[in-house]
């Protein structure tokens, strides 16, 4: 359980979330590359300029996330598919 946790510019490569209660977490401008957070509640979790490039969020959930400027290129989103190219601030499909 981590409410309202601040992980700004922490460098969380490869960092496993999978199930954790996140909700209001700060993971502004933080190295998320390939961290795990499959099945978290990231609910009004702060992910701006992230770098989340290949993380997994299958079955986590994002309501009311701010996305703003985080880049998810090769990241599994909620719904188990891989987030394309370009995908800055939202998942490209």
């Amino acid at each position: 359980d981590g409410y309202h946790t601040k992980y700004i510019s922490a460098n969380l490569s490869h960092a496993s979330f999978q199930n954790a209660r996140l909700i209001e977490a700060d993971f502004s401008r933080a190295n998320l590359k390939n961290a795990h957070f499959q099945g978290a509640n990231l609910r009004y979790a702060k992910f701006y300029r992230a770098q989340a490039q290949g993380a997994n969020f299958k079955d986590a959930i994002l309501e009311d996330a701010m996305l703003l400027h985080a880049d998810f290129t090769g990241a599994i989103w909620t719904n188990g598919k891989i987030c394309k190219e370009g995908s800055i601030g939202r998942c490209i499909q």
